[in-house]
């Protein structure tokens, strides 16, 4: 468990980070998001030692960081960090590099060879073993970073732009291997790439100008963000005449759409609810029920149903800006 409590950090008159303070749980994957310059870095190296809090605690299992003399102690050794600019020995090959971080992080040295082998395979640079660092492309050397993050099995992983430079093979790939890790550790994952941070986190942290905005779950922003009065309908047949007269709200059709192929003709509708009841449009099972039970009473049959839900892009631009 790791608990930040009123942290604060300033560089001359920049005030960096401002007085924030969250809880994340053993076992989740949290996304830690904002806008460049909003003070996601800075309270990542706060949180992993790197950088030391003008005010405010960090608690790892409630002890507090502050706490440790030695920053190579158990603490220390039970985080992973990838930093935004990962930084590696060019002049290295990769094994050599990978056996000085483990020495670094204290693995005993009949079980080195075995982890090096074994976050090489996860990390899929097996190959790459033998080469120089400095010869490599930033997506192995992105991978490299990872491997380094994750060699000696910490509890959490505090993960900074963990994508970059990967083409869209490797993304998957990496993001297939921080779900995996993700059950057995707490994982922190910042990433400008929003659709990586959906797929993965179940929970979103948003900082924008050193202060938290927003910090839930993501289904519940996505939804609590979303345009709930918005239907996108596929039918199988064209809708004529006031057939949702009858409901307890008025839907207007705002978009209509005709797709043709070689079999068969489809009509695609954008609804828009107004003036509802004391039911707030009730709930979404109530409302598609209602739809259907119209719609097949006219025989037409729903190719596709759904209400209008953001992704976490949109929801983003709209908290930070």
């Amino acid at each position: 468990m790791i608990e930040v409590k009123g942290l604060k950090k300033y560089f001359d008159e920049i005030k960096a980070v401002d007085d924030i303070s969250f809880l994340i749980k053993e076992g989740e994957i949290t996304g830690f998001l904002g806008p460049n310059g909003a003070g996601k870095s800075t309270t990542l190296k706060m949180m992993t030692g790197y950088l030391k809090p003008d005010f405010g605690d960090i608690l790892i299992n409630n002890k507090n960081i502050s706490e440790y003399a030695d920053m190579n102690t158990d603490y220390r050794l039970n985080i992973g960090y990838l930093p935004e600019n990962n930084p590696l020995y060019p002049d290295m090959n990769v094994y050599d590099f990978l056996y000085y971080i483990a020495k670094i992080k204290q693995i005993k040295s009949n079980e080195i060879k075995d982890r090096i082998i074994y976050v090489a395979e996860k990390c899929s640079i097996l190959d790459r073993l033998p080469q120089s660092i400095s010869t490599l492309s930033k997506g192995y050397r992105q991978r490299v970073g990872l491997a380094q993050t994750i060699l000696n099995d910490p509890k959490i992983l505090v993960l900074d732009e963990p994508t970059v430079g990967l083409d869209p093979n490797q993304i998957l790939e990496i993001r297939t291997l921080i779900k995996e890790l993700g059950q057995e550790k707490t994982v922190i994952l910042s990433s400008h790439i929003l659709q990586e941070v959906q797929a993965l986190c179940d929970r979103i942290i948003i900082i924008n100008q050193g202060k938290i905005i927003t910090d839930t779950s993501k289904d519940l922003l996505l939804q609590s963000m979303s345009r709930k009065n918005i239907i996108h309908l596929a039918l199988n047949k064209e809708l004529e005449g006031d057939i949702f007269e009858s409901f307890d709200y008025n839907i207007i059709i705002t978009n209509k759409e005709t797709v043709s192929t070689d079999t068969k003709v489809i009509y695609k509708y954008i609804l828009e609810l107004t003036e509802t009841d004391s039911k707030e449009n009730e709930n979404d099972y109530s409302l598609q029920e209602n739809i259907y039970d119209t719609l097949s009473k006219r025989q037409i049959k729903i190719l596709e149903f759904y209400i209008e839900v953001k992704n976490l892009e949109e929801v983003f631009y709209m908290l930070t800006n």
